[in-house]
Parts: structure tokens; C-alpha cells; sequence
């Protein structure tokens, strides 16, 4: 018998956790039917690199909103600006060995995307771009233990 009720507990606490928080609901009822684009709206076979200001230009023109699961990465150099970018290092998408962190945001904007004339675009201007015309979903991933970044995005 005791182990039915644990059984039963454990099974309500698992469902309690993965249910989203009803105090939230009416909230987000608002992003209800919203299709996003995930890194924007990309294709590379159309020189449409993820993350770039042309990817986001896309999907705002089809009335997508943005979800920027994605590393937000203040330049180590240049820590008042906030980068966009996916991943550890700049060696898939841009062909360096660095990490976002490590460059200035004038070397960043020399870095283009899959050989394309885009390049790593700053939170600032995704911000302007977007101007409140689609919802904006984003995650930071802090790549070290400073929550700067995180101070800068709310400031943003």
C-alpha cells in the first residue's frame, strides 16, 4: 500500500513539474498561434545565414516571431556590447577559431556569415529591427560565471 502512494506521488509531483504555470496563462495567451523562427527565418542554400540581420528580416516580413535560444555574448573587449550568436566559437558559421567574447565589436562585424555578406549582428540592433512588431523569446547562455550580460540585455 505505501508504495502505491509513493508511486501516486511521484507521478502527480513529475506532472505538477512539466505543467506550465497557470499563473502565466492569460499572459500568454497572446503568443497563442504565433508561429517563430528559431535563429530567424534561414536558409543557407539561399544565402540566408541563421542569426543574421537578413534571417530576422525574413521572418518579421512573415510575421514570425523570433526565439533567440542562443548565446548572447558580451565582447570581452567591448563589454557594453551584446552579441547574437549560437555557437562556442566563430569556427562553423565564420570560419575563426575565437569565441564572440574574445573579439571587439568592430572585429565582429568584419566576421561574415557562410561566406555571405552578413555578419554577427548585435542585440542592440536586433532590438531596432524588431521594434516591438513580433514577440522576442530569448535565453541567455552565459558563457562564463559574470552575469553582466545579464544586466546589459535588461538594460537593452
Amino acid at each position: 500500500m505505501i508504495w502505491l502512494i509513493i508511486t501516486i506521488a511521484v507521478i502527480l509531483l513529475y506532472l505538477f513539474a512539466l505543467a506550465p504555470r497557470l499563473s502565466r496563462r492569460d499572459a500568454m495567451r497572446a503568443f497563442s498561434g504565433t508561429m517563430f523562427a528559431h535563429r530567424g527565418y534561414h536558409c543557407k542554400e539561399r544565402g540566408i545565414p541563421e542569426n543574421s540581420m537578413k534571417a530576422f528580416r525574413a521572418a518579421i516580413a512573415r510575421g514570425y516571431g523570433l526565439v533567440e535560444r542562443e548565446r548572447f555574448a558580451a565582447c570581452a573587449r567591448a563589454a557594453e556590447i551584446v552579441a547574437v550568436f549560437h555557437d562556442d566559437t566563430l569556427e562553423r558559421m565564420c570560419k575563426r577559431t575565437e569565441t564572440v567574447e574574445e573579439l571587439t565589436s568592430l572585429e565582429l562585424s568584419s566576421c561574415t556569415l557562410l561566406d555571405t555578406d552578413e555578419t554577427i549582428p548585435m542585440f542592440e540592433d536586433v532590438l531596432t529591427l524588431v521594434r516591438g512588431r513580433v514577440p522576442l523569446l530569448i535565453e541567455l547562455k552565459i558563457p562564463t560565471a559574470s552575469l553582466q550580460i545579464c544586466e546589459e540585455v535588461l538594460r537593452q
